[in-house]
């Protein structure tokens, strides 16, 4: 991806059942051709992780929405 990680402030992460992560966090922009852009803080980790989430700053700027009738899974920019 190109982001240099080296001397970025690191941040634990915890898990559910405990286990702390430490992430590396770099500004990254985000674009998207129905969304826009968005300028975001991720946490990248140094160590491989099975499965990963997208965080909270990016979830408070979208709106994910099922239509199971419809069969449908949508993503908005929020009003």
């Amino acid at each position: 991806m190109g982001i240099d990680l080296t001397g970025a402030p690191s941040i634990p992460y915890c898990s559910a059942i405990g286990i702390s992560v430490a992430g590396l966090l770099a500004p990254v922009t985000f674009e998207h051709p129905a969304l826009g852009s968005f300028q975001l803080e991720i946490g990248f980790s140094p160590m491989h992780l099975a499965r990963n989430l997208l965080g909270r700053d990016f979830l408070d700027l979208i709106q994910i929405g099922f239509r199971e009738h419809r069969l449908e899974f949508y993503v908005l920019p929020c009003p």
